[in-house]
């Protein structure tokens, strides 16, 4: 019988230990209530997995979501965290919705979906940290490869201008500040 491969367990020589451990905690604080709510979440949708302020366009017949890479049916929440992500968000800018804009847009996501508030919020709560906490290994696992030079070396001039933007986003302060929000019941 194999191994069974456990994803955090670093394979990389430039791996920062304290974002595996910080991922870990988060992955142990969240456990309970995801096994207690998992029934909640349907697939009930499309989803772009990519929802990022720049894979949009307007058109002369309105917004548009472009670079359907990754699509999968899966429950709504999934495209509704990653827009709400603030290393998503860091991705893309150094500045990040605040409480007020992000409750104004839950808010209005639900008046516009028919869908319950509560339900959304309940949902959000419970996927976001781990949406976020997936963005974070993301930019670290971008970060190791250049460390390492594992990127292929036609990628290695586009992914080196993109290290600034890896670093905002794999900061270890980025799960400590998940812990701090994330709160069970």
């Amino acid at each position: 019988m194999g191994m069974i491969h456990d994803p955090l367990v670093p394979n990389k020589k430039s791996t920062n230990n304290k974002t595996i451990n910080l991922a870990r905690k988060l992955l142990a604080k969240a456990a309970p209530l995801v096994a207690t709510r998992k029934n909640l979440f349907k697939a009930d949708s499309l989803n772009h997995t990519d929802v990022a302020f720049d894979n949009f366009i307007v058109t002369p017949e309105g917004l548009r979501l472009i670079d359907w890479e990754k699509p999968r049916v899966d429950d709504r929440s999934y495209d509704l965290c990653f827009f709400l992500s603030e290393p998503a968000q860091l991705w893309f800018s150094p500045i990040v919705v605040d409480a007020e804009e992000r409750e104004r847009f839950l808010l209005n996501y639900a008046r516009l979906s028919g869908h319950r508030l509560e339900l959304i919020l309940e949902k959000v709560k419970i996927r976001e940290p781990l949406v976020s906490l997936h963005w974070i290994l993301w930019g670290a696992t971008k970060l190791c490869d250049l460390n390492e030079h594992r990127t292929a070396p036609e990628l290695i001039q586009a992914h080196a201008a993109k290290a600034p933007r890896y670093e905002r986003i794999a900061e270890p302060a980025n799960i400590e500040k998940l812990l701090d929000s994330f709160h069970l019941g």
